[in-house]
């Protein structure tokens, strides 16, 4: 099987069951209406707390400024949201 036979699960999964209210919902309109949308999850808390850092890697600046440019390079208007 192919990605593409899983296309229609992986998107009745990622659907809202009930629709976002408030600041997501604003959020959600301006993902919407943003040309080049660019998704960033930066975790950071359970992966450094307790002991974790010696488990995870931190990523430093470096790593966060270079992925960021390199999107750049690649899409003609990003718009970032960072969660």
């Amino acid at each position: 099987m192919s990605v593409a036979d899983y296309a229609a699960d992986i998107r009745k999964d990622l659907t809202f069951r009930e629709p976002p209210t408030g600041r997501n919902a604003e959020i959600a309109a301006e993902i919407a209406a943003s040309s080049d949308p660019v998704s960033i999850h930066v975790r950071r808390g359970d992966y450094l707390a307790g002991g974790n850092a010696a488990i995870y890697a931190s990523l430093g600046r470096t790593y966060y400024r270079s992925s960021l440019d390199a999107v750049r390079q690649r899409v003609a208007q990003p718009r970032f949201f960072c969660f």
